[in-house]
């Protein structure tokens, strides 16, 4: 069975949603060293680790880059994301701590509530074991006239093959976050746009594999 799912929230800013590069950029490309991928047969504490793939900035202003600490940290996050949403409920069937608080307070309840069954994959369940693979994250950042960093967007895909209860499943997400600065020189999850399909097989009663597609998309 095909199980499609997306929620979005976008603001309204000119960004192109791309993943992060850990150093300062003066407007120029630096491209990843291809995908990152995380095998186990018994489940451990750790997933896939997230690589900083190419840099792009958008500036109304003074030709600037994503400094280093501000590169690391929405990294980090993106990390947080991977291991909060979609490892910690694979391994134990539930959301792990800290996963509302890398969003911002305006999207937070939401992304816990509603927009989880996209966002998360704490609909499947304990698996048995899987395979995890995470692509390259592209960064793009948004400065202002006066050469301030307004906003760090990001994307990246997630692919997971696991074994589940009912058999084997197939999990893609394509993730686009858009970071803001919070409180505490933070920086949360201001906006997002999250598409996930999981496929598992389903017999039919003629005894044969099939599968199903629907699609649940909200603006």
């Amino acid at each position: 069975m095909t199980v499609v799912l997306a929620r979005s929230f976008r603001l309204a800013v000119p960004l192109c949603l791309c993943a992060c590069l850990l150093a300062a950029c003066g407007g120029g490309s630096k491209k990843g060293k291809g995908t990152t991928t995380s095998t186990v047969q018994q489940l451990v504490a750790k997933t896939a680790n997230l690589k900083a793939g190419v840099t792009n900035i958008e500036t109304a202003g003074p030709l600037a880059g994503i400094d280093n600490p501000t590169g690391a940290l929405v990294l980090r996050n993106a990390q947080k994301y991977l291991d909060t949403a979609i490892f910690a409920p694979l391994a134990s069937g539930k959301v792990g701590a800290g996963y509302g608080a890398l969003f911002d307070p305006s999207v937070r309840s939401i992304a816990a509530g509603s927009d989880a069954g996209a966002l998360t994959d704490v609909g499947v369940a304990k698996v048995g074991g899987y395979t995890e693979s995470a692509t390259p994250v592209t960064f793009t950042g948004l400065v202002d006239g006066s050469g301030t960093l307004l906003y760090v967007a990001t994307n990246f895909n997630v692919k997971v093959k696991a074994t589940t209860a009912s058999g084997p499943m197939t999990i893609v997400h394509n993730i686009e976050f858009t970071f803001a600065p919070g409180p505490d020189k933070s920086w949360l999850i201001s906006a997002y746009r999250v598409h996930t399909t999981r496929t598992a097989p389903r017999v039919s009663q003629a005894g044969t594999a099939s599968t199903t597609n629907s699609t649940v998309s909200q603006p």
